[in-house]
């Protein structure tokens, strides 16, 4: 999930939420149109497989896919379920999520769960979690992603340097591209990696290594300046600073992985959604792995994330969208989304496929940054602390402003917007 590249559209106008059929009830046998929104082109096949098997065992129910790029999803989504139509079922993610919970725009599929007998000891508490509001669960989750260290194994081989490993520190990091920085002519032809604005990718993950995080743990108050952080921002500042990072703010046009494909950068810190770019779109020449993230005070620990399936408080057909929802978590639907490469799923035990799609990529690292991950920081009024937080980022990338200060700002501002949603008691 790209969440750096999205200004969030969630501050949804007041949701009135239709009534809902009895959990239990059988699925209507007469004709059954539901609509289903997603973003992402790439796993148009793989749904469509899905689809195609559970309209083969529910033959009244038609599907039909609607996906609309990722730069207006969340524009579009907000103007029909504001207007009060919608989609029945559409991809959910975090950051969004407890906007649309908070407003009743979600249909609780929590006595569906319970009627159905769902085991959700099958997916990652974390991720069940997420989707969890005051108590009530809105969706299953169908794939997950974590984070890994991508590296060009042709420049490590030129460089005569021995592969990143497991064992790796968040210094050993910055060491190696301190190494890996080549400079020609007074300027810089090659840098080590870059050092870019995302909290999933490179922030949340060194933060939570030295044993800090972007929100309390109650999710109502910013706790990003404190030491821990401002300790490990201070590293990332420091490589570029000295020349091996390239600093990849939220404009730059010359992104994180069109660097890493064109050799600019020698190692990226990126997703597992990642795996395909990285092992088809590599510049001629370059043969690109994975290992896991470097390690910090409190161990390695990545960010993770997950799509809810959700299904629209409005829908017409709840019973049947429930069912549908439910069968893009299932086990046929996990096969089908494995073989493509595309995602991870979250069903425990239907991950191997996925791993042996790249057998030239170590697939499996991604799987062990599972154990200790945390959660993709979200709240209400994410849109409106993620633009202060943004901006500061920037700056503090540009060299404009040091970790402490930027991160005070950001820490200061956001628990002001906080304050409104997450009233003092």
């Amino acid at each position: 999930m790209r969440v750096r590249r999205i200004a969030w559209l969630v501050a949804v106008c007041a949701l009135l939420v239709g009534p809902m059929s009895a959990v239990g009830a059988r699925t209507s046998q007469a004709p059954v149109n539901l609509t289903f929104a997603l973003w992402d082109k790439n796993q148009i096949p793989a749904m469509q497989t899905i689809i195609t098997e559970f309209q083969r065992l529910h033959p009244n129910v038609k599907i039909t896919i609607q996906q609309t790029p990722w730069a207006g999803y969340w524009n579009k989504l907000l103007t029909l379920t504001a207007g009060g139509s919608g989609y029945d079922v559409f991809w959910m993610n975090g950051p969004n999520f407890p906007t649309y919970a908070s407003k009743g725009a979600l249909l609780d599929l929590t006595p569906y769960m319970t009627n159905d007998k769902i085991d959700l000891t099958q997916y990652p508490k974390s991720l069940i979690d997420l989707y969890t509001w005051k108590g009530h669960r809105y969706a299953l989750v169908k794939d997950m992603d974590t984070i890994g260290l991508f590296y060009n194994k042709t420049i490590f081989d030129q460089m005569h340097m021995a592969y990143p490993s497991c064992n790796w520190t968040w210094q050993d990091y910055a060491n190696a591209a301190r190494k890996l920085t080549v400079k020609q002519g007074g300027r810089t032809t090659q840098y080590g990696t870059m050092i870019f604005n995302t909290v999933q990718q490179v922030y949340g993950d060194i933060f939570a290594a030295y044993g800090g995080s972007v929100l309390n743990a109650a999710k109502t108050r910013s706790v990003i300046a404190s030491p821990s952080n401002i300790q490990a921002a201070n590293l990332l500042q420091g490589m570029i600073k000295n020349g091996s990072a390239m600093a990849g703010t939220s404009t730059t046009a010359l992104t994180e992985d069109l660097a890493f494909e064109s050799g600019k950068i020698a190692m990226v810190l990126d997703g597992s959604w990642m795996v395909i770019p990285y092992s088809s779109m590599m510049k001629k020449g370059y043969t690109a792995d994975v290992t896991c993230l470097p390690k910090g005070p409190k161990g390695r620990i990545s960010v993770i994330h997950g799509l809810g399936m959700v299904v629209n408080a409005k829908t017409k057909y709840p019973s049947e969208a429930w069912q549908f929802s439910r069968f893009l978590s299932s086990s046929f639907a996990a096969s089908a989304q494995a073989k493509t490469g595309t995602v991870i799923p979250t069903l425990a035990g239907s991950q191997k496929p996925w791993i042996a799609s790249r057998p030239n990529m170590h697939l499996q690292v991604f799987m062990d940054e599972m154990n200790g991950s945390v959660q993709f920081p979200a709240s209400l009024g994410f849109s409106e602390w993620w633009d202060i937080l943004t901006k500061d980022f920037d700056l503090m990338l540009l060299g404009k402003k040091t970790p402490q200060e930027a991160l005070t700002t950001i820490q200061t501002q956001s628990n002001t917007i906080l304050a409104k949603y997450y009233p003092a008691p």
